[in-house]
């Protein structure tokens, strides 16, 4: 959990040790449209397990579902827009002897941000805040195993759950510009949503979710320069 910490807390302690460095540069309020492509993403898993455990042992993950963003840049801020693709086995069971429960399915989702970062240093190191909202669309399916009244044998019942959300999604950035168009970006975010799904079965698809993500975003960015 420390590293995760330092993780989100991160953009936060880069301005102490660059102040010399961004002293020498000269803000960066001419930027045009900016394209990206967000390379990796350090979230806690998706699907809540309640007092289930996952059977990999761990409730975070890397994705590495390569997700495209733009930015339009302006002189203090700048409008945001990215679309994710997630995509994940997930697979869980109690471990107690007198009750057995697991589950096992496949879980996807296709979310879309929209938003404002706005500038807390505007120079070659770039730190922000962000704040987005979103829409997403997510499918779970597969099947759950439980014990029948007299405990003598399991019942196994298939699910396929979809669920629309809207979220909001506050975070820190971070962009350091290789060279005069070409950037490395770096984002933690807390993902919270609230979602309307069709099964009021809250083992499968939570209506409410709290998703720390040490990295939201982690990828590169090319900034088209204005036509004079």
């Amino acid at each position: 959990m420390k590293t995760i910490y330092v993780l989100v807390f991160l953009p936060l302690l880069i301005p102490g040790f660059s102040s010399k460095i961004l002293a020498q540069n000269k803000p960066l309020a001419d930027s045009g449209f900016e394209i990206g492509i967000d390379l990796a993403r350090y979230n806690r898993d998706w699907v809540y397990y309640y007092n289930r455990h996952p059977t990999d042992g761990t409730s975070h993950s890397f994705d590495f579902i390569p997700s495209i963003f733009f930015k339009l840049p302006k002189e203090k801020y700048s409008i945001r827009l990215k679309y994710e693709y997630f995509k994940k086995n997930y697979s869980s069971r109690t471990n107690t002897i007198d009750f057995y429960e697991s589950f096992e399915g496949g879980f996807t989702e296709n979310r879309i941000f929209v938003g404002i970062q706005k500038f807390l240093i505007n120079k070659k190191l770039q730190i922000y805040y962000l704040s987005d909202l979103g829409l997403s669309l997510a499918n779970y399916e597969g099947k759950y195993a439980y014990p029948s009244l007299d405990y003598t044998s399991s019942i196994l019942e298939y699910f396929d759950f979809t669920q629309f959300s809207i979220s909001l999604q506050p975070g820190l950035g971070m962009k350091f510009y290789l060279s005069n168009n070409l950037a490395l970006n770096l984002e933690s975010s807390i993902f919270i949503a609230k979602g309307f799904q069709k099964s009021e079965n809250d083992h499968f698809l939570q209506n409410l979710r709290l998703t720390p993500r040490p990295i939201s975003l982690f990828g590169i960015s090319y900034k088209f320069n204005k036509i004079k």
